[in-house]
């Protein structure tokens, strides 16, 4: 009996077929592994766009509300001839001088209670 080319005694094909399977077992693991991470990122993007969409209008809207409250006040501010501001601003300062003064004492009595404590 001739021997073909193809065959050798010692082939054994159990050995040859688990290890192909085997790596093509592992080309498909990494595929998969590769694909599902990609389609997870893909989706957290379309999370992430969908919900900026979503919400892109309220953001935009409480911005603008924002921007305009603050110019108007810029623009109430910067009159500096009105004599509203300037009380209000006169009383103010007046209060905050009086609490000033009130913590100034008591610290300076609190601070000689515990010097004499310490005598």
């Amino acid at each position: 009996m001739k021997q073909s080319e193809f065959y050798d005694d010692e082939w054994n094909a159990q050995e040859y077929y688990e290890k192909l399977f085997e790596n093509l077992k592992q080309e498909n693991l990494e595929r998969t592994v590769a694909d599902e991470y990609s389609s997870l990122n893909l989706r957290k993007k379309g999370i992430i766009k969908r919900t900026k969409e979503l919400y892109q209008e309220s953001i935009d809207d409480i911005s603008q509300y924002y921007e305009d409250n603050v110019n108007l006040q810029k623009k109430y501010y910067s009159n500096a001839d009105s004599h509203w501001l300037t009380r209000q601003q006169e009383y103010r300062n007046k209060i905050y001088f009086k609490k000033f003064i009130m913590v100034l004492l008591f610290m300076i009595i609190l601070s000689l209670f515990i010097y004499l404590l310490t005598i």
